[in-house]
């Protein structure tokens, strides 16, 4: 018997970052799921964008199979944000 899964769209929602760099780190990781602790045991697809003009522009999609409060700010994610982010003003 095939398992029954759910899919749900929740957000946007802001991410911290260090202003003067649009750098995430370990610590606003922290700050995020603080705010949000509803999406800490979450697991699932999400998707990282910027603000640009009236939208919001992909800069990482993800899978996690483990909670997002465990993978979603790994150092390895956080340099990879920094480097999506880096193509935006």
């Amino acid at each position: 018997m095939a398992k029954k899964l759910t899919f749900e769209v929740l957000g946007p929602y802001d991410v911290p970052t260090i202003p003067e760099a649009r750098v995430i780190t370990k610590d606003e990781g922290r700050s995020f799921f603080r705010e949000y602790p509803h999406l800490r045991g979450r697991v699932g697809a999400y998707v990282l964008g910027v603000r640009t003009g009236g939208g919001i522009t992909r800069v990482y999609v993800g899978k996690s199979m483990r909670p997002y409060e465990i993978d979603c700010f790994t150092a390895d994610y956080a340099l990879k944000y920094s480097f999506g982010f880096s193509h935006y003003e």
